[in-house]
Formats: structure tokens, sequence, C-alpha cells
């Protein structure tokens, strides 16, 4: 319990902090002055920065995310001798998948397979952009994104934008 007291209070004073900054310079400078300021002892060190981590891997802010991109590679993976072998393969982990479909970059190819087997990529859909919607549709929580998205659709009717949903209630067959 005071574990959990100590995760909430501490998520609560980064939120505090990292909601006014509104650049990756800023994070990154942010980021800079805890870790400066934790040196004086490898366990205090340890403990800021692993969370501030989390703090930020789990926020659903994008320069959050890239904070956290940052803090992993500059102050976990480059101080391996401060870290399990188990946290550093962990943290190695994370970076490969947060790094993945980074906003301005060119998604991740994407591989569909149909129910005849033939397989199509997201090239082969008409519009420079897609946007992929999974859902379910006897999911109560996924129908105000369903509805929304019908909504988003109208909007950028005719721009250079495909939706492509699939509802993934039904069997495989009929949303593939």
């Amino acid at each position: 319990l005071r574990q959990l007291f100590i995760v909430l209070r501490s998520s609560l004073f980064f939120k505090n902090i990292f909601g006014q900054k509104s650049t990756a310079d800023e994070i990154s400078a942010t980021i800079e002055k805890f870790a400066a300021n934790s040196t004086t002892s490898p366990e205090l060190f340890k403990e800021i920065v692993s969370e501030l981590y989390n703090f930020l891997k789990y926020s659903d802010n994008y320069l959050h995310i890239e904070g956290a991109i940052y803090l992993a590679r500059k102050h976990i993976l480059s101080k391996g001798e401060l870290w399990s072998k188990a946290y550093l393969e962990r943290i190695a982990d994370d970076l490969c998948r947060l790094s993945m479909n980074l906003p301005g970059n060119i998604a991740a190819e994407i591989t569909f397979e149909d129910s005849q087997r033939r397989l199509y990529s997201l090239d082969s859909f008409k519009k420079s952009y897609k946007a992929i919607c999974f859902f379910n549709s006897g999911c109560n929580s996924c129908l105000p994104d369903t509805e929304e998205l019908d909504a988003i659709q109208k909007e950028f009717s005719g721009k250079e934008i495909e939706f492509i949903s699939a509802d993934i209630c039904k069997n495989r067959e009929v949303w593939s």
C-alpha cells in the first residue's frame, strides 16, 4: 500500500511538472534536471529515473512518450551498470515498441489476409493515408467510438484518407 501511495504521489507530481511542457526540448531539459539532481545516490537516481520513465511511457501525450524514449536511451540503457540485465532487456523491448509508428513518420508496413488467403498491404489500398479501426460491435464502450469514427469519415470524405474498419466481434471470415 505504501508503494502504491508513493507511485500515485509521484505520478501526480510528474503530471503537474510535465503537463506544462509543450515541446520535446522542454521535456528533455526537465528530464535532465531530474537526472542531475538525483546523482548523489545511485539508488535515488534509479528510483527517480524509473518512476519518471513509467510516468512518461504510459502517458496519453505523445511528447511524454518521446520523453520516455529519450530518458531510456540517455539515462537507462547508457548506464547499464546501474540496472539489472532483465530491466535493461525490458527497456530495450519497450524502446522497440515505442519507436514504431511515430507521428510524422511513415507507418510500418502491415499486411492483411482476407478470407481467401489473399494478402494485401497498406499500399494496396487506394488512398495515401489510412486509418485502421478495430472494434467490437458487442462492446458498449466501443459504440461511442464507432459513432465518432463515422463523423470523422464524413468530415474527411473526398480527402486523401481511407478508413478501414474491422469488427473483431464477428468471426474472422467476416471481418477479414
